[in-house]
């Protein structure tokens, strides 16, 4: 046999190794992305039944059936490693906004946990710290809402955010309310 014969045959031998191996490796790497699509797959619809029971929820405040459902779907979706922080942000911060008409603890500290682990997951933004330092207030923890709404102060000046007045205002609030509970206790 000739020599470019032994050639062609090593290169067909080589050729068709590749190809199987390469077939192989699209075999182990396809369980994983089934996975992987499931998971993103189970995550969008959980947010969309968050994003559709908020909107409800929106509509019509005083409605608890809405916010009970607002409640589940939004319970469900949080506790997924996967779900996204803004959305966490955006369920505690509407909470916060509506709490003179829900006057509900118990959701409130719901909200404070959604906020909580927003910040968890994005320390350093600003709209998210204000969010929790928000939530903080309400459930009277004053001190530590007046340290998370300073931080988002001071990151809200860093970027030259438009909301730093917002921050600024209510760091005041929470100062002024912090000085009238300090008087209380003193008297």
């Amino acid at each position: 046999m000739k020599t470019s014969s032994y050639i062609l045959i090593a290169f067909l031998i080589f050729f068709f190794g590749a190809i199987m191996a390469l077939h192989i490796d699209s075999k182990l790497y396809e369980e994983e992305y089934i996975e992987l699509r499931d998971i993103a797959s189970k995550i969008e619809k959980a947010r969309n039944e968050f994003q559709v029971a908020m909107e409800n929820f929106k509509r019509d405040v005083g409605n608890i059936e809405k916010r009970n459902e607002f409640i589940i779907k939004a319970n469900r979706y949080f506790s997924d490693e996967h779900a996204y922080p803004k959305d966490m942000n955006s369920a505690a911060w509407y909470i916060h906004t509506q709490f003179d008409k829900i006057k509900d603890t118990a959701v409130m500290k719901l909200a404070n946990k959604w906020a909580k682990k927003a910040c968890h997951l994005k320390p350093y933004s600003h709209t998210v710290n204000d969010t929790y330092a928000q939530t903080l207030f309400h459930l009277g923890y004053i001190e530590e809402a007046i340290r998370y709404e300073t931080f988002a102060e001071k990151k809200g000046i860093e970027e030259g955010h438009k909301y730093v007045k917002f921050y600024t205002r209510d760091l005041e609030r929470f100062k002024e309310k912090l000085e009238e509970q300090n008087q209380l206790k003193s008297k």
